[in-house]
């Protein structure tokens, strides 16, 4: 007797969960329900006492059944697939758009115990086209979950390798800067001995218009001598651009001895 088609129909109205890998229930009202059909109907007894919840079975399912058990119980279930006709199939798969109750039974059969048992009785029937489109549907799942498994590899590896990249990078430019800081402080260190070797007239200039270092570079005893008569005497005969450059230069700075030169050469 043909019972499937009419009771898939009571699990759509009775929105029983179909979702087979759900932690919550596994879809265990809709897997008690096909064992209990499938017993009754190949008249066989039940090998487990059946628990109800109202008019509904929800004990035992097909995973409490022993490996016997559920052999006869998947023949009886696969048997009741192999007759279901192509308006059927097709009214259950327009019924079910995301979990379908046909494809648990699938599920069922990936076991190697019941692959065999399933393919013997549906194929050539009008189920076996939905069993090779399910085929089908978990091979390009299968293919796009490994293509995305080796984008993540792919791309996880491109970020170790931008990252060594840039730690290279990264240590390359700390020498070169380490390079550059060696370089920049010979170069300011001769600087400084060039201006402490040089007469104050000379100074003047080298400070004003030679002076890659800004006036950080100029050495303090430069402007202790500030009050000596010599400081004046050459202070005095610089041109007058020259002098409103070294007043300029000085203006912004803060310290206490380059406010004390400012206010000491104002007037002149």
């Amino acid at each position: 007797m043909a019972w499937l088609f009419d009771y898939l129909k009571i699990v759509k109205i009775r929105g029983f969960c179909l979702d087979y890998s759900c932690t919550t229930c596994g879809a265990y009202k809709y897997s008690a329900g096909l064992v209990f059909l499938a017993h009754k109907f190949k008249k066989k007894t039940m090998p487990k006492r059946v628990e109800f919840s109202g008019m509904e079975p929800i004990k035992p399912t097909f995973r409490d059944l022993e490996l016997n058990s559920q052999k006869e119980c998947f023949e009886e279930i696969c048997y009741q697939l192999s007759i279901l006709k192509k308006n059927q199939i097709t009214k259950i798969k327009s019924d079910y758009h995301h979990y379908c109750p046909i494809k648990f039974i699938f599920l069922i059969a990936s076991n190697d115990n019941f692959k065999n048992i399933l393919l013997e009785k549906i194929t050539y029937t009008p189920i076996h086209e939905f069993y090779e489109e399910y085929q089908e549907e978990i091979l390009q799942k299968r293919i796009r979950i490994e293509s995305e498994q080796a984008a993540r590899a792919l791309k996880e590896s491109q970020a170790k390798a931008h990252k060594a990249e840039d730690k290279i990078l990264n240590a390359k430019l700390h020498l070169k800067k380490i390079e550059y800081q060696k370089l920049r402080s010979k170069k300011f260190n001769d600087f400084i001995s060039q201006l402490q070797k040089s007469e104050i007239k000379e100074r003047f200039y080298n400070i004003i218009n030679n002076n890659p270092f800004g006036i950080s570079a100029i050495p303090k005893e430069f402007f202790e001598i500030c009050n000596s008569d010599k400081f004046i005497k050459v202070f005095k005969l610089l041109d007058q651009n020259t002098k409103d450059k070294f007043k300029k230069f000085l203006a912004n700075r803060k310290e206490k001895h380059f406010k004390k030169i400012v206010k000491f050469i104002a007037n002149f």
